[in-house]
């Protein structure tokens, strides 16, 4: 006995709903992009509707306090919160108010590069916030360099994203990232002539 199939039922066709809504149901999928201007790849989405998201995110900050800094740059003789340390303190909070963050590796916009598109979902309602970091190429192209890199960018896009509060001298990516000359301000020598 061969067995058939209809395709009208592949299809979707000539399924009966119990429900009109349901036909004319949009995809909950659409994106709110915030277009950002000038040289630059960060981007930021979201779900149609963020309520839900926004009350929990709300419930997050809450009940966060603070992260303590567990780890030293001996480059810059500072210390730093790590990526395992502010996971640790922030997944039980984010899971009481029914939050999940997902981060994942991208390719960067230029050729060797690479950034981090996170991820934070609502997951009874599924709604979200994600955004790209900034794309960077590492120092050396190795696998060392693309985990010290996807990790230094895991810790920002979360502090970020999560508006988390965090150090000025929490410098542990001198190898990563090329530090500007600082400018001095040119003062001009006092003049000895009175005004008349």
């Amino acid at each position: 006995m061969e067995n058939t199939v209809n395709k009208d039922i592949i299809l979707g066709e000539g399924i009966s709903s119990p429900n009109k809504e349901v036909e004319n149901m949009e995809c909950k999928c659409k994106f709110n992009v915030n277009k950002q201007t000038g040289n630059t790849d960060v981007q930021f989405y979201s779900s149609d509707d963020t309520t839900e998201l926004y009350k929990a995110l709300a419930g997050f900050h809450k009940h966060f306090t603070t992260v303590e800094k567990d780890a030293e740059n001996p480059f810059h003789e500072s210390s730093y919160a790590s990526l395992s340390q502010i996971l640790n303190v922030i997944r039980p909070i984010l899971n009481e108010q029914g939050l999940v963050l997902v981060q994942l590796p991208i390719n960067g916009m230029e050729k060797h590069s690479i950034c981090i598109k996170t991820r934070l979902i609502h997951v009874e309602t599924g709604q979200f916030l994600e955004s790209n970091s900034i794309s960077l190429i590492p120092p050396k192209l190795e696998a060392q360099g693309y985990g010290s890199l996807m990790t230094y960018l895991k810790r920002y896009q979360i502090t970020s994203l999560l508006g988390l509060s965090f150090s000025e001298d929490d410098t542990d990516a001198s190898d990563l990232i090329v530090e500007e000359e600082e400018t001095k301000p040119v003062t001009k020598p006092k003049s000895s002539r009175r005004s008349l």
